[in-house]
């Protein structure tokens, strides 16, 4: 396909970008740096998956939607630089 870009997943795999799955088995994926949730999902073929997320089983190949600051990772980006809270790591520097 002229234009596509496509990821190769194996067991273990962080995604790079998000992504849409292609294959027809389903997929676990873990995605604790994005959301927080300490166990995996289960993702179907069709579903997104976000950046930062690792592959817990088998191998798919996976549909680029989405990059940098277009990404899940990269829409928090103006979120967090324009914050005024201060951590607690901050608090005790």
């Amino acid at each position: 396909m002229f234009g596509v870009k496509t990821q190769e997943n194996k067991l273990g795999d962080s995604t790079l970008a998000d992504a849409c799955l292609l294959e027809r088995d389903t997929q676990k994926i873990d995605q604790p740096a994005l959301t927080g949730e300490s166990f995996s999902l289960t993702k179907h073929s069709g579903e997104g998956i976000h950046s930062g997320s690792m592959s817990t089983r088998s191998q798919t190949e996976v549909v680029v939607t989405a990059t940098g600051v277009s990404a899940s990772f990269g829409k928090a980006t103006p979120h967090v630089e324009t914050s005024t809270h201060v951590g607690h790591y901050q608090q005790v520097s």
